[in-house]
């Protein structure tokens, strides 16, 4: 008995010490979560270098503390590491998006009154070729479903027969950046709205323009029938043309 008391002391003490570990461990589990990760300047910072990985470091600090679109997310630190600081910047301080020069942010580049648009093309292949500043057509290959009837003939049911047509969607707009199956335009609220409209309803093709190009579309290619352009007499136009 003498023995038994002793033991049953110190399995007690022991479940009292792992309840404590495991609150400990919670606790500093739980703090973490409330905790954001940013990035800081490791050393002083000058207005006009380009930003590089060993200038930066990390630094905790409460999630409560952390300001969305201003503090930089250390795991983001990829965004800016290249960017030119268009501020200096003191040791240990937030490196933050206001210390970068405007006219590196995407931002700068959209359009007053104008959103920017990702526009995904149905064949991405052109992408690679063009750069930013590129000015492209948009070509919209759409299908729809119009109803045939026999006209007077009764016995003839009416049945639905898909038509495919081909749009000149945009003649000529100018690609503010690139993405991996498209690009982003600047557009103002209704043509983006139509852009994005024209992505639900069929797919979008890319034609590279040449920069600076004034020459003005013939009306008669903005909507054309699909099966039409590819008749054995437009072909054979299309062939002993100049």
């Amino acid at each position: 008995m003498k023995n038994t008391i002793p033991l049953i002391i110190a399995v007690v003490f022991g479940l009292v010490a792992v309840r404590a570990v495991s609150r400990t461990l919670s606790k500093k589990e739980e703090e973490r979560g409330k905790s954001v990760t940013v990035l800081v300047a490791k050393h002083p910072l000058e207005k006009g270098n380009k930003l590089k990985e060993s200038d930066c470091t990390s630094n905790e600090i409460p999630a409560k503390a952390y300001i969305v679109g201003q503090q930089i997310r250390y795991e983001d630190r990829n965004r800016v590491v290249g960017v030119e600081l268009g501020h200096d910047v003191s040791e240990g301080n937030f490196i933050t998006l206001a210390d970068f020069e405007e006219k590196n942010t995407l931002s700068s580049d959209v359009g007053s009154k104008q959103w920017a648009v990702p526009v995904h093309f149905a064949d991405s292949s052109l992408v690679p070729f063009i750069q930013r500043g590129d000015e492209i057509a948009i070509l919209l290959w759409l299908r729809t479903q119009e109803v045939e009837t026999g006209g007077g003939d009764r016995s003839v049911k009416p049945k639905a027969v898909e038509k495919r047509k081909i749009r000149v969607l945009f003649p000529r707009k100018s690609v503010i950046d690139k993405m991996a199956d498209g690009v982003l335009l600047s557009l103002g609220p209704k043509a983006a709205m139509t852009l994005l409209a024209a992505q639900r309803k069929g797919d979008l093709y890319p034609v590279l323009r040449k920069r600076g190009d004034s020459t003005s579309w013939n009306e008669d290619i903005l909507d054309e029938e699909a099966d039409a352009l590819l008749t054995k007499e437009a072909l054979e136009a299309l062939q002993t043309a100049e």
